[in-house]
């Protein structure tokens, strides 16, 4: 099965899902239209859209689906439904009859209630924001009127969402439409406010423009203090409510854009890297609901490491939000696909909960990144020590690698770095920046004084570890002193 064919089955399974009345239930449903998809290249409708597309032409994108279509179907029975869904493609080209924005260029069905119109917008209008907004609603609710009054026996209410679709310079058509696809259901399921779609559409700008920012951040082999890769992390444009990352890919979630904004920061991500040292690597996070996209599996990372002559073997891949991994079994094989080119694999925040632990045991990472709860004040916690050196043991039998996230002081550094932990990074190493910072030059004596400590024979070090800085005096310390000081010592 080709990507296409695999992208059109998620896409009609997602409708299917959405409202659980697919084909099987409704066969007049599909009758409307030719069985074929838009997906497919041999389709009219796909070439005339794909045609316009690359001329430079805009699209208005609508879809519509019926409110709790389940609900109606449970009162008023399957054959009721099977009437509404042969009513509803008429209707709907009623509606875009009187739809002002411009012309239907075709409508497609995705299963059940779910449909899709396609409108040219003239190239004086680009609605967005609040006119885009209404525009929506007085298509649906004209459509809403139109069916009711043709169907007086059920009081029928209409979602609609609606986004511009336009393709953008190297994109593919597919990975457009399919986009667009999804915003526009999400912007059917949430009924945004006005501030909300503000807010979309300076995000939908961002991507468009690629105005995102990338910061790099050293990871340092611990044991010589030199630079052993970069964690690359991606911000929103300085001031912005999408300046904050959390902001910035929460919204994508929401939004169905997950995808498109991951693959634009992947590719800047890669493009402006810091030079490498040998055998150096460049960490990406990446969401593994990103990493499972069909799209993904194309080779575009492949094609730009080559032509910035790097290579597979240099990239590791840092899982982030690994709740959203449904079947583990399934996913590792996934990651086979990506390992067999040569990426590595790293595992987040692990420590952080039962879901990071489950993630190690499942996809044996390259390396396993130590939340920095772990991390925090761990020269005053014995039991983070023995935690670590737990990971540290782990780790070792299964050939991954630890690296200990959020050093934020010198104490901190020391103990890791006396524990043996391999690498490390955090804000006393070095800041994330653009361009890649250096490193903070206290380090390098920390670490040096801590492998001088490590090669002390071990009955040394745990005496060192256990000893206390005791009290001094001088000669011409009183003795009501010394008692005094005695005294607060043993009370404390």
């Amino acid at each position: 099965m080709s990507w296409r064919q695999y992208l059109a089955a998620q896409i009609c399974t997602f409708a299917d899902c959405l409202h659980r009345l697919g084909e099987k239930v409704y066969p007049h449903a599909s009758k409307n239209f030719d069985g074929q998809t838009l997906w497919r290249r041999d389709n009219p409708l796909f070439r005339q859209i794909a045609g316009r597309l690359r001329n430079g032409e805009r699209i208005c994108l609508i879809y519509i689906d019926i409110v709790k279509f389940n609900e109606v179907e449970s009162i008023y029975g399957p054959q009721t439904c099977s009437r509404i869904l042969r009513l509803l493609p008429a209707v709907l080209k009623e509606a875009a009859g009187n739809f002002s924005i411009g012309p239907l260029l075709g409508m497609e069905s995705l299963g059940g209630d779910d449909f899709i119109l396609y409108f040219s917008l003239p190239e004086n209008k680009s609605p967005r924001g609040r006119e885009l907004l209404q525009i929506t609603r007085a298509f649906r609710d004209n459509a809403q009127e139109v069916l009711n009054l043709r169907f007086r026996e059920v009081k029928i209410k209409l979602h609609a969402g609606s986004t511009q679709l336009a393709l953008d310079p190297g994109q593919e058509v597919e990975s457009r439409i399919y986009a667009a696809i999804k915003e526009a259901m999400q912007f059917a399921k949430d009924a945004p406010e006005l501030e909300r779609l503000e807010l979309l559409e300076e995000f939908q700008a961002i991507l468009q423009h690629g105005r995102l920012a990338t910061v790099y951040q050293p990871v340092v082999y611990l044991p010589t203090g030199e630079v052993f890769g970069y964690e690359a992390l991606t911000r929103g444009p300085e001031g912005s409510y999408f300046a904050s990352p959390l902001n910035l890919f929460n919204f994508a979630v929401k939004n169905g854009s997950l995808y498109l904004l991951e693959r634009i920061a992947r590719q800047l991500a890669i493009q402006n890297a810091p030079i490498l040292p040998s055998h150096g690597r460049l960490f990406l996070n990446i969401n593994p609901s990103v990493i499972d996209d069909p799209l993904f599996r194309r080779g575009e990372t492949i094609k730009l490491l080559t032509s910035l002559g790097l290579s597979p073997q240099q990239i590791v891949f840092e899982l982030t939000e690994r709740t959203s991994i449904e079947n583990f079994s399934s996913f590792a094989k996934t990651l086979d696909h990506y390992r067999s080119q040569g990426y590595l694999i790293a595992i987040d925040d692990a420590g952080a909960g039962y879901s990071s632990l489950q993630a190690v045991a499942e996809l044996q990472p390259d390396f396993i990144k130590i939340d920095l709860s772990l991390v925090k004040n761990i020269h005053l916690s014995p039991i983070k020590r023995a935690l670590v050196e737990t990971f540290l043991i782990f780790a070792n039998k299964i050939g991954a690698s630890i690296i200990a996230e959020g050093i934020e002081t010198e104490a901190e550094l020391a103990t890791l770095a006396e524990l043996g932990v391999p690498y490390g990074q955090g804000f006393f190493i070095a800041r994330p920046s653009y361009p890649a910072p250096t490193i903070n030059i206290k380090v390098q004596a920390v670490l040096r004084e801590r492998k001088e400590l490590r090669r002390l024979p071990r009955g040394v070090n745990v005496a060192r570890q256990i000893m206390e800085r005791g009290i001094t005096f001088t000669s011409g310390t009183l003795t009501h002193e010394v008692d005094a000081l005695l005294m607060n010592t043993c009370v404390a």
